[in-house]
């Protein structure tokens, strides 16, 4: 609404209340529905809706109340129909509506089956569309949704009616019969012309009931149900004959012939052996097939060997004749030559008998061949052994000897002339730990042996000795009192005489206020210093000073044999010490004039930010214009520091005549707001958590000496009284006239 002011000329005014509310330049905001947009053999409604009244629309139903319009399309539309939709001002909005998921028309399928010849498999049928269909229970649906399979692993009782429906549910119905499935086996018989022995041909006949398939080798009788095949020999092992009907159902019988018999029997001749041998020989004739009993061998049980021990070589070839039970005969030619049962004659010779210490030659002579013995050596024509004794025999040994044909002769041999033993000898060092002293070396035999240059003899010549100055090693060769002799190596590596060459590194020479490491170094092991730390390689020592040494300290370091060297060590280069600060202020009167603060120290100090330093580096001074309280840091040149408090109150440069007693916020009067300021800074004072709340209730030190009533140098109840009881008399005559120095401040 719109309050207008209307003025006559004279001046006189009248208000009038304007309102204008039927003004709609904007454009229906509107929405579209559909009842679906899934495909459907339904019709479909289209509504627009507006949130304010709208105009009828030709061919669309409007609602009671105006906001909704509404069409039913029973097809698709050709192409998109635009509808301007107008409100009750006229103000249109337009809106594409396309309709294109109406389907009415019953899907055109065909019925495919993967097989209707007899079959043993699965027959698979599939329903094939040219557009998308709706699954089917118990079928599978393809992922383009325009093809139904289904697998039917037996014939079908009846015909079965398949209800195939669109995706907007219009359907078509096909019928389905499964009759060509056959997945039972065929029942067959197998028979043999005969199952006795026989040198004929056994004809095998295998019979069913059904139409059989043919089989490679056998024959197919005219109605299908016979399969006949005539075998001229055994078979090597079971057949198993596989049998098909006409739908590829298979049975499987296992054909065995074993009972034919045309060949003569396989013989085999074995010897125990033919090496030469002084045992009978044993002739065993093996046969494929049981045999007949021959003179003078013996026949097995299960009639398949015959044996014959020979005592004896045969004069001549003999020829065994063989025969199968049937009569079929195998001949076999028998020759026995290598049976010796005599003992050899053997002759013992030896290189020496007399003493020596060098290998003695035993040699075993025959006048046949011999075998060879482990350890003796066989000549060519294997009629002589020989063996090289290199030592004496601990007892006699006795040598069997052996023919080729196993007869053996014992002979003794006993050697006790051969000595070629060297002394055994032990070496013993005075030490093996590293040492600045010489080593000797004792050499300790089982056996006199003879005197060496530079080694001392013991009277029993059975121990030798030497002292080494220097390491050294040396092969020394003793011999015992016959010349044999022992070589043994002398070997000396832990004499050590010379110093050990350290250095020795401070971790700084330059002034410091923290610990100074000091580190020896050598190139050996050292011993450990009480007071120092020694590597884990133990060439290295290292000790910490906190403080200056007094004076030099001398250090012993010693090497592991003991040698020393000595270094010196100083440290002067520490200063943990904080520098030692005088304050001087130029003036502690009060004063309305800047105040010079000077600070001298003991030693050179770093500069600090605000403060002057002097040349020689030992004074500090700043000037302060106001007031103030503050923890000045002075550093040596080190870092050493120390903290000094600097604390200026005396300064004052307000006009006497601007303060006023008791007056806090100046304003010229005392009331109130000066208690309560003064109350506020006690609270700061006394409170560590009001302080960091209101850090703005502290008071200034001006404002403090203003306050400041029974003059104690601080604010405190004291001060509040006087001011409470200056108000008191100040507002009162009565009270002013009873305490009359309560307005004296």
């Amino acid at each position: 609404e719109e309050v207008v002011e209307v003025k006559d000329l004279e001046g006189n005014k009248t208000k009038q209340t304007i309102k204008v509310s039927n003004i709609d330049k904007t454009a229906p905001t509107v929405s579209v529905k559909y009842s679906t947009k899934e495909p459907t053999n339904q019709n479909v409604v289209v509504t627009i809706k507006a949130k304010e009244p709208l105009q009828a629309i030709d061919g669309w139903t409007l609602s009671s109340n105006e906001e909704t319009l509404t069409k039913t399309y029973m097809e698709n539309t050709t192409d998109e129909e635009v509808v301007v939709v107008k409100d009750i001002a006229g103000n249109e909005t337009k809106k594409t509506i396309k309709i294109s998921n109406i389907d009415k028309t019953a899907p055109t399928v065909s019925v495919k089956y993967s097989t209707k010849e007899p079959t043993n498999q699965n027959v698979v049928v599939t329903i094939e569309a040219k557009e998308p269909l709706q699954a089917i229970n118990g079928w599978t649906l393809s992922s383009n949704e325009e093809t139904l399979t289904k697998t039917y692993m037996e014939n079908t009782t009846d015909e079965e009616v398949v209800v195939v429906k669109d995706i907007a549910g219009n359907e078509t119905k096909k019928t389905i019969k499964i009759s060509n499935i056959d997945k039972t086996a065929p029942t067959v018989s197998v028979k043999y012309s005969t199952k006795e022995p026989t040198n004929q041909n056994v004809v095998v006949t295998i019979e069913a009931k059904e139409p059989l398939q043919a089989i490679n080798g056998w024959t197919l009788s005219s109605n299908e149900e016979t399969l006949t095949k005539t075998y001229m020999e055994n078979t090597t092992d079971e057949e198993v004959i596989v049998v098909k009907d006409i739908a590829g159902n298979e049975t499987k019988k296992t054909i065995k012939i074993s009972n034919i018999d045309k060949t003569a029997p396989t013989v085999s001749v074995k010897y125990s052996t033919k090496e030469p041998t002084n045992q009978n020989v044993v002739v065993t004739i093996k046969t494929s097939e049981p045999v007949q009993a021959i003179t003078g061998w013996t026949l097995s049980s299960d009639k398949k060997t015959l044996t014959k021990t020979y005592e004896e070589n045969t004069t001549d070839e003999e020829v065994i004749v063989v025969k199968d039970i049937a009569g079929n005969e195998t001949k076999k030619t028998i020759k026995i030559n290598n049976i010796d049962k005599t003992a050899p004659t053997v002759s013992v010779k030896y290189s020496t008998k007399e003493p020596t210490n060098q290998n003695v030659v035993v040699t075993i002579e025959a006048k046949e061949p011999l075998q060879a013995i482990n350890g003796w050596t066989l000549s060519s024509n294997e009629e002589t052994l020989t063996k090289t004794y290199m030592e004496n025999t601990t007892d006699e040994e006795v040598i069997v000897v052996k023919d080729i044909a196993g007869n053996e002769t014992k002979k003794t041999i006993k050697i006790s002339n051969i000595d070629k033993t060297a002394p055994t000898v032990s070496v013993k060092y005075s030490t093996k730990e590293p040492t600045n002293q010489n080593v000797i070396v004792t050499l300790t035999t089982n056996e006199q042996v003879q005197a060496i240059n530079g080694w001392a003899l013991s009277q029993d010549k059975k121990q030798l000795s030497k002292e080494y100055s220097n390491n050294t090693t040396e092969t020394i060769t003793i011999k015992d009192l016959l010349g044999n002799g022992t070589k043994q190596t002398i070997k000396i590596s832990n004499i050590d005489k010379t110093a050990p060459t350290v250095s020795v590194k401070y971790s700084t020479k330059e002034p410091t206020n923290q610990n100074v490491v000091v580190t020896i170094e050598a190139k050996e092991p050292l011993q450990a210093i009480n007071g120092w730390t020694l590597s884990s390689n133990e060439e290295t020592l290292t000790k910490t000073y906190m403080e200056n040494t007094t004076d030099e300290e001398v250090i012993v370091v010693k090497d592991i044999a003991g040698n020393e060297t000595k270094k010196t060590i100083k440290i002067s280069n520490i200063d943990k010490t904080a520098p030692t600060v005088s304050v001087k202020y130029s003036t502690k009167e009060p004063t309305n004039q800047n105040v010079i603060v000077t600070l001298t120290t003991n030693e050179q100090v770093q500069a600090i930010n605000g403060w002057a330093l002097s040349q020689d580096k030992k004074q500090l001074s700043k000037e302060y214009s106001n007031n103030t309280t503050e923890t000045i840091t002075i550093k040596d040149l080190l870092g050493n520091e120390t903290k000094q408090i600097v604390t200026i109150n005396n300064i004052d440069k307000t006009p006497e005549q601007v303060k006023k007693v008791g007056d806090i916020n100046e304003n010229n009067k005392i009331d109130i707001g000066d208690i309560l300021l003064l109350k506020r800074h006690i609270a700061y004072t006394n409170s560590t958590s009001v302080a960091n709340k209101h850090s703005n209730w502290k008071l200034s030190d001006e404002k403090i000496k203003v306050g400041d009533l029974n003059k104690n140098g601080k604010i405190d109840i004291g001060d509040i009284l006087k001011l409470q009881r200056f108000i008191a008399a100040s507002n009162s005559k009565e009270v002013a006239e009873k305490h009359k120095d309560w307005l004296n401040l």
